[in-house]
């Protein structure tokens, strides 16, 4: 009987620890269908701003980039949604309105203001006491004399402007929408009360006589060679030299610019004077003792002063 108590034990203890087994195997087979605890991340992460979702991937580690990859910019225009705008887009830099034609001064109207206002443009003339022979002898607005002419002197296809009144001469040109002057054509001695007493011109040069008690005076001026050439010559007084662009020269360099011997002139070479008048506000150019003149405006035939 002992020994059936003791066989009875053994089996209960081997049932028991049987059932101990069969429900740790159950609880390990169960494991692998439980659901993730909520909080886990799966695959999805919230921007820290709560903005949109970023999207991560996992590389593998043999596969992960060594650094990030550059991005490429699309530079091609992008395209019209639709034809309606066709024609009707702003082309860049185009301004909203279109600017009117502003007013440009031409060579004749920056001439014609100096013609109107010539005693501001032309050297000066005094008496030895000081005042001006100019304003003694003419009226600004009705010179006695007045010479007048254009003439395209270094070719480059603008005409220059020769004027002047009784007592000296200036030459002009136009550039950049002013008006320069190239040189005065004047007795070096402002002091001298000589008056020009003719005008010539031949080929590219003009030529000012200045008469006075002792003799004439000459002023040469011209085009050569590629520069402007200005002359004096003093013939009442020998022992002042002669003067070729402000330096000490000969005779035959101002022969050189105009011959001085009167017997060597041609037919045509003196230049005409006129009167030049202002009538009710209106300029008029008329010949030495004309009664009628040509009105000195925009319309002003100035082909007929070309020299």
């Amino acid at each position: 009987m002992l020994q059936q108590n003791k066989t009875k034990r053994n089996f209960l203890v081997f049932a028991a620890i049987s059932v101990l087994a069969y429900g740790l195997l159950a609880c390990s087979s169960g494991a692998g269908e439980e659901k993730m605890p909520d909080g886990v991340p799966t695959g999805k992460e919230q921007e820290p701003s709560g903005g949109k979702e970023a999207v991560t991937q996992d590389l593998p580690p043999s596969k992960e980039p060594d650094k990030a990859p550059e991005i490429q910019e699309n530079t091609e225009p992008a395209e019209k949604d639709s034809d309606w705008m066709d024609g009707e887009q702003k082309q860049p830099n185009e301004p909203d309105t279109v600017p009117g034609e502003e007013e440009v001064q031409t060579w004749k109207s920056a001439y014609l203001e100096v013609i109107y206002h010539l005693w501001d443009y032309l050297a000066p003339r005094y008496e030895p006491n000081g005042e001006e022979t100019r304003k003694k002898i003419n009226d600004p607005m009705n010179l006695m004399t007045f010479y007048l002419g254009l003439h395209d002197f270094d070719g480059d296809g603008i005409l220059e402007l020769i004027t002047g009144d009784g007592l000296g001469l200036a030459v002009f040109t136009y550039e950049d929408g002013n008006v320069n002057k190239i040189a005065d054509l004047c007795d070096p001695d402002l002091s001298a009360g000589w008056c020009v007493n003719g005008v010539s011109f031949r080929n590219n040069s003009i030529q000012a006589e200045y008469d006075g008690s002792g003799g004439i005076n000459y002023v040469n001026f011209g085009y050569i060679e590629g520069e402007y050439v200005l002359g004096h010559r003093n013939q009442q007084t020998p022992t002042v030299p002669i003067t070729i662009n402000g330096r000490e020269g000969t005779l035959e360099e101002m022969d050189r610019i105009y011959k001085l011997d009167h017997d060597k002139r041609e037919e045509g070479e003196t230049r005409e004077r006129f009167w030049l008048v202002n009538e009710n506000g209106i300029w008029i150019m008329k010949q030495v003792g004309a009664d009628e003149g040509r009105v000195l405006d925009m319309d002003f035939d100035f082909d007929s002063v070309i020299w």
